[in-house]
């Protein structure tokens, strides 16, 4: 708890500094409920696995050899290199069709909301369309459709409310157990089908404008692990790429950068040479601040992963601990700062008045 006081207080008032930081410090940590800062880190864990599931099931058939209808994933997070509101995936059929697909796993903010954000990030896309034709698609696209993906349980209610606000948004349901996708439509009531329109009306506006689409999506096969990461994954899951390129010898566990290398380039094949080498340096340089790799001197591996586990399953429990345990801590720094910082300025403070009496 040593703490060096600022240069700009006096030698003369660092007594009066460090007893303001401890009393201040005490305060700042006895606020911080750690348990809770805990479980909301772990939470936000299983959200993202369960978002990476979902977009995986939403995104394989498309980069398979036979893609539904000749739609193929063109890019993962598109416009996320210019940190705008962006969805998680773009097909392309290289006929002039563009779907742009956004997956929730999570549905509880409700459906306007979430058909609102999909709004957003459609504008988005047109306000960019010079850049998303340069840089992903090299053409114009005749037509562009958005779907907003689901678990299949969640679809209902996002269809029914698509079609009653007359949205353009084509609603996947999401298979999870039958490793499927279909395009969900529901039958609104009469009060739901706006004036001068009928059903097939409302049911066109909600389905894939290439009609073959709509049933070529529902026959293909999906999986849940096809992609590892994406651009905007969370930096657990990017870290779980050493997971993933391990070896194993006498007990332990070792990685080499050129395996990391060849998966970031598997998983993220759109991205350019230079981002992906980015992603690989972010991976290697959280795995050592966390304490999860340390460097290895022998010619058979680049990294020791520390670690009592060598199974998947223990590795993964290895990496969250650790990954928590550096969120805590560092917010605990940060708290510390904070506790600096106003020591200091109420030292300063009693500096002041103290030099206002004497010239008093």
């Amino acid at each position: 708890m040593d703490v060096e006081p600022p240069d700009d207080v006096p030698d003369y008032w660092h007594q009066d500094f460090i007893y303001e930081y401890k009393q201040i410090r005490r305060e700042k940590l006895d606020q911080f409920a750690e348990d809770e800062y805990r479980d909301r880190i772990e939470r936000g864990i299983k959200k993202e696995q369960e978002h990476r599931k979902l977009l995986n099931l939403c995104i394989f058939p498309f980069a398979s050899s036979s893609p539904p209808s000749g739609f193929r994933l063109v890019q993962a997070d598109p416009l996320e290199e210019k940190g705008l509101p962006n969805f998680d995936f773009l097909l392309w059929d290289f006929d002039g069709q563009a779907i742009f697909g956004e997956a929730k796993a999570n549905t509880a903010q409700g459906p306007v909301s979430l058909l609102n954000e999909v709004q957003e990030q459609r504008e988005v896309v047109e306000e960019n369309l010079d850049y998303i034709v340069e840089n992903y698609l090299g053409e114009e696209p005749r037509n562009i459709e958005c779907v907003l993906a689901t678990f299949a349980g969640d679809a209902n209610q996002i269809a029914r409310k698509a079609m009653s606000d007359e949205r353009e948004v084509v609603t996947w349901a999401v298979h999870q157990m039958r490793k499927s996708i279909s395009v969900h439509t529901v039958l609104p009531q009469d009060n739901e089908i706006p004036d001068g329109e009928d059903i097939d009306d409302v049911h066109l506006r909600v389905k894939h404008s290439k009609h073959e689409l709509n049933r070529t999506l529902e026959e293909a096969e999906s999986a849940e692990g096809s992609f590892d990461l994406f651009p905007e994954s969370d930096p657990v899951t990017k870290l779980r790429t050493i997971i993933t390129a391990r070896h194993s010898a006498e007990g332990h566990c070792f990685v080499n950068i050129d395996d990391i290398i060849d998966i970031v380039e598997a998983d993220l094949f759109y991205l350019s040479e230079e981002k992906r080498g980015e992603i690989v340096d972010e991976i290697i340089d959280d795995a050592l601040d966390i304490g999860f790799i340390r460097e290895y001197n022998d010619s058979d591996a680049d990294y020791k992963i520390v670690s009592r586990y060598t199974n998947s399953s223990g590795l993964e429990k290895t990496l969250e601990k650790k990954w928590i345990d550096s969120q805590v801590n560092a917010e605990i720094k940060k708290r510390e700062k904070e506790a600096e910082r106003l020591a200091a300025q109420n030292v300063n403070k009693q500096t002041e008045l103290w030099d206002f009496s004497d010239d008093s």
